[in-house]
């Protein structure tokens, strides 16, 4: 009894120390799981986006406007808008404004999670830096006439396109001004050279010219689009040629005529018959050998109306008025967007970007810019004249000389990533340029 009782005591003492360390084994292993899964919370949760907290977007425009703050709402997403460069740092995404890039004040140094933004809704020729790979790669996303923009504005002077269907401008040939073309420019000093083309055609056939571009007639004063849509709509052509020769950039000229009934004169956008409404939209000064060869189609159409009006089925052909799937495609996004709304582009690029940054569980994909993101050929392809040049084909070159080397030398800096001295930066571009000892 004895030996056995000693051997049960053994026994328990035995099993009284395993109890404590498999209790301390447990309590180790629990442990150890609970801080994986801390780890693992603290780490998900630095990923994830508390959407109770804006995120500040900025806007870097000129150094001396007064200073704003805004919030916009994109669903459960807040975002405020600033431009307020104290706040550079605090920043997820730097817009641009591409006509009011400066190369002497860029945001550097530019931090990892930044994203760069850019919008241009004007026309090219205001912003030559963006011509140039060297500076479009700088950029994440973009908004550009171009449809292979992240945010493509290439309709955005089709404020609506109801009206491209509707009849509502719409004026009978016989009532119509007996000048039958119409040309409503006041930039004379065009990178494409229109000027030049449409003087040489005026010597073929009577236009009605009244905008501060070869005027031969007093301007109207209009109020609203709407005058503008019923001044025009008093003609059977209209000369639609662009101020710059690049793919998709395409402005409101060509859609004011489309939309009112007249037929357009085009000349700028390669791609252009992409957006045409039908095969037969417009008259393209591309397809003539010389402003005279269009002149005689334009006589031609004058006298033949059945032959006029073929120009126009996107007005007359109710089953089918528009047989262009792109168009329509690009209409239904165009919708989507809400760019027929009258609220600014800049405006609807801010709460994509808003929404961009927000709705990912993970970072905003960093995209690189391209070329096709704003795609405008050098030289400029001009329309084909007697005088095939512009007055103003010395100073373009020299613009964009200027705008080469002031773009190779900021690709240097922006790939440095380090703030520079605006005046050491001046001088560099004028030794590039042999301007140094001028």
């Amino acid at each position: 009894m004895k030996c056995s009782k000693l051997k049960y005591q053994s026994w328990n003492c035995k099993c009284r120390s395993c109890g404590k360390r498999f209790v301390l084994f447990c309590c180790a292993l629990i442990a150890g799981a609970l801080l994986l899964l801390y780890l693992w919370y603290q780490l998900a949760k630095s990923d994830k986006i508390d959407i109770s907290e804006p995120r500040l977007l900025l806007w870097w425009t000129h150094d001396n406007e007064k200073v704003y703050y805004r919030n916009i709402y994109c669903g459960y997403f807040v975002c405020t808008i600033t431009n307020d460069r104290q706040r550079l740092a605090e920043a997820k995404v730097i817009f641009f404004y591409g006509s009011y890039i400066n190369a002497l004040d860029m945001p550097l140094p530019r931090h990892a999670y930044q994203l760069w933004a850019l919008l241009q809704d004007e026309t090219p020729q205001n912003a030559p830096y963006l011509f140039y790979q060297e500076f479009l790669r700088h950029f994440n996303y973009t908004s550009t006439f171009s449809r292979y923009s992240d945010y493509p504005l290439t309709l955005r002077s089709l404020h609506n396109p109801k009206e491209l269907i509707l009849r509502t401008y719409f004026r009978a040939l016989r009532f119509r001004s007996s000048i039958p073309v119409l040309f409503m420019q006041d930039n004379c000093a065009t990178l494409s050279g229109r000027e030049n083309y449409v003087r040489e055609l005026m010597t073929h056939v009577p236009v009605h010219s009244c905008g501060e571009c070869l005027r031969n007639a007093d301007s109207p004063i209009f109020r609203r689009e709407n005058d503008v849509l019923r001044f025009i709509s008093g003609f059977k052509f209209v000369i639609a040629f662009e101020d710059a020769i690049c793919d998709d950039y395409i402005t409101a000229a060509y859609w004011q005529a489309l939309i009112v009934g007249a037929i357009p004169i085009y000349f700028g956008s390669p791609t252009i018959r992409d957006w045409e409404p039908h095969d037969h939209s417009a008259i393209y000064a591309s397809d003539f050998e010389s402003p005279a060869a269009l002149a005689e189609l334009v006589y031609e159409l004058v006298d033949n109306e059945t032959a006029f009006l073929e120009y126009l089925q996107h007005k007359f052909n109710i089953e089918e008025p528009i047989t262009n799937k792109r168009l329509l495609k690009a209409l239904l996004w165009h919708y989507n967007f809400n760019l027929s709304e009258k609220v600014e582009h800049y405006e609807k690029f801010e709460r994509e970007m808003c929404t961009e940054i927000n709705s990912r569980r993970e970072k905003p994909i960093s995209k690189i810019a391209n070329q096709t993101h704003f795609s405008c050929p050098l030289p400029q392809r001009l329309p084909t004249t007697r005088k095939n040049y512009t007055k103003q084909a010395k100073q373009w070159k020299v613009n964009f000389t200027v705008a080469q080397r002031v773009v190779h030398l900021l690709d240097i800096l922006l790939q440095r990533n380090a703030p520079y001295v605006p005046t050491q930066f001046r001088e560099k571009v004028k030794q590039l340029l042999g301007w140094d000892n001028l």
